[in-house]
């Protein structure tokens, strides 16, 4: 039971919530947003199986157990959730127009579902339940089953929250870049007084694999913000190096973003370019590239790329 409590408390040090505000905040409301889902959610399972094999007075009385817990659990479950949705939207109508918030908005959807479902289950079939009506406990474990593969829902939702940005970091990213264009409004001139000639900004890494295949990365302009990665992959005659697919994972650990995933295709042999990758943080991103070679062959290409 402790580790299993020390796990689920972990993950309120993990993900995009944790960079979202005062860790004062953030830290312990998504701690209780865990702890209530997970109890909630795990419960469906064992009452699935009460309902189905004990005899109505014993699926009953759990029942009621459970309900005279969850109801204030839930009360507070939504409360952290929406906390934590407030914290990463920056704005309300984020919800409804960035990837970030399309998957939220669908993992609430599914949670208000399952909300019915559980009314449906407290305020009319526990009392058939009691009442010994007779289609009640089979009718029971149905919406049971039902709230099981919402929490399925739910939980695949969620894990997907952590493939793209959240509008709270792509706005401090916008602030950001209106801050540099200002900023670099200066520095364009300074560079004219020295000749007209200013630096291009960029960032360039060239990492190897075992076999002596090659991978040049190059960001541009290796900020926070939107960056244009291009990959030029070789082998070890310094040749380019054909490939079925190539995915990259970008991700920053330190700061709680989790692996974001983009298939790339090739412009010419060994070329590949993803003109609009999302890195709204600044400092060290870790890049992945996995090079499928043939069915029988892959490279994982691995390393570290600094953001102004």
């Amino acid at each position: 039971m402790p580790a299993a409590f020390a796990a689920l408390a972990s993950l309120a040090l993990t993900g995009h919530a944790v960079t979202a505000g005062p860790l004062w905040l953030t830290v312990p409301v998504l701690a209780i947003h865990v702890l209530i889902a997970a109890f909630w959610l795990g419960s469906l399972w064992p009452l699935w199986q009460a309902v189905a094999e004990r005899p109505p007075e014993g699926a009953l009385a759990l029942l009621r157990r459970f309900s005279a817990i969850a109801l204030p659990a839930v009360l507070l479950l939504i409360a952290a959730g929406a906390t934590l949705a407030c914290l990463q939207l920056g704005r309300l109508g984020e919800l409804f127009t960035t990837d970030y918030g399309l998957r939220l908005a669908s993992k609430i959807a599914f949670v208000l579902v399952l909300l019915l479902f559980a009314a449906l289950n407290r305020f009319w079939l526990t009392p058939a339940l009691a009442a010994h009506h007779g289609q009640a406990a089979p009718r029971l474990r149905i919406s049971i089953g039902l709230e099981i593969g919402l929490a399925i829902a739910i939980l695949a939702a969620t894990s997907s929250l952590g493939e793209v940005p959240p509008p709270r970091a792509l706005i401090l990213e916008a602030e950001a870049q209106a801050g540099n264009a200002h900023a670099g409004k200066g520095d364009s001139m300074a560079g004219m007084d020295m000749g007209g000639a200013t630096a291009s900004p960029g960032f360039s890494v060239v990492t190897f694999a075992a076999g002596g295949q090659g991978a040049e990365i190059e960001l541009s302009p290796a900020s926070a913000g939107t960056n244009s990665i291009t990959i030029h992959l070789f082998d070890a005659a310094e040749k380019p190096l054909a490939a079925q697919k190539v995915t990259i994972e970008l991700s920053q650990p330190a700061a709680g973003v989790e692996p974001m995933e983009h298939e790339l295709t090739a412009e010419s042999p060994g070329l590949y370019r993803w003109a609009n990758a999302p890195m709204p943080l600044a400092g060290n991103w870790k890049i992945q590239l996995l090079v499928l070679i043939s069915d029988f062959e892959e490279i994982r290409f691995e390393t570290l790329v600094p953001l102004r």
